[in-house]
């Protein structure tokens, strides 16, 4: 394991799975990176805005949430105001979170609100799924051309955060473009178990990067906006800005930090 500060970026993606795992993860970061002048733009691939009906499972989430009827468009407002706060540019692909999203014979893919949401949709694999998102994020990239991009590592096994990571670097392979992994937070607070990456391709350079008290500070302040997302990410015993800052202490006593890994293929190769 690594402790440094590599030299920012000019232009910066950030591919994100939901309209929050971009901040919860490595929101001080990309804030340290802008305000050291570099473009950051986060591109949230669930961020499709569903129709009625939903399934029980989406129920379940608006009530926990506080929400009726359709609450994307207010998570997506929510977002916007979350990355303003921290200097980034928001732009949302419109594919369907999992508890919207419905197999090719009509049903629901996650259909069961009694079992988790990855424990149903790991069930099943959606190709169609993962060729349109890599094709998203290749398509972005070439537009945006960025210096660097992160995504998610897929820590705790959430089928979305799967599903991007893996998209990401199909969309990246054979390009020179480098691909780093951020820890989901706060999953890593319960586990540090990920699924495989695709073949050909392994982590490499666990980099832990601090950052200064006003990147955290602005962090922690970009999370409020997530009102709807607050009950279910904190605890009353330890509220979320606690939780980050003490996942963040395990690894260091004397600063906040952020966590990413490098990607390496077949023969050797980093990127």
């Amino acid at each position: 394991m690594t402790s440094a500060r590599p030299t920012a970026p000019t232009r910066v993606l950030a591919v994100s799975p939901h309209l929050d795992d971009a901040v919860l993860s490595y929101g001080a970061r990309l804030h340290q990176l802008a305000r050291s002048g570099a473009e950051v733009v986060v591109l949230t691939v669930f961020a499709g805005v569903p129709g009625p009906p939903y399934s029980a499972t989406a129920h379940v989430y608006h009530d926990t949430w506080g929400v009726s009827g359709n609450p994307v468009p207010m998570r997506i407002d929510e977002d916007a105001k979350a990355l303003r706060e921290l200097g980034l540019t928001p732009r949302h692909a419109d594919f369907l979170d999992a508890i919207y999203r419905t197999l090719p014979n009509g049903r629901w893919l996650v259909d069961d609100p009694s079992r988790s949401v990855s424990s149903q949709a790991l069930e099943v694999e959606e190709p169609d799924l993962m060729a349109s998102v890599a094709q998203h994020i290749r398509e972005f990239s070439t537009r945006f051309r960025p210096a660097a991009v992160y995504t998610c590592a897929a820590i705790g096994r959430h089928v979305d955060h799967w599903r991007t990571r893996d998209a990401t670097v199909k969309a990246l392979l054979g390009t020179d473009i480098p691909l780093r992994f951020w820890e989901d937070l706060p999953y890593r607070g319960k586990t540090t178990r990920m699924p495989p990456l695709p073949a050909g391709t392994s982590f490499t350079g666990h980099l832990v990067e601090p950052v200064d008290p006003q990147d955290r500070d602005a962090k922690f302040r970009a999370l409020l906006h997530y009102e709807s997302q607050l009950a279910l990410l904190g605890h009353e015993s330890e509220p979320l800005p606690e939780r980050l800052e003490r996942y963040a202490r395990e690894r260091s006593e004397t600063a906040y930090n952020e966590a990413t890994w490098g990607l390496a293929t077949t023969g050797g190769a980093t990127r």
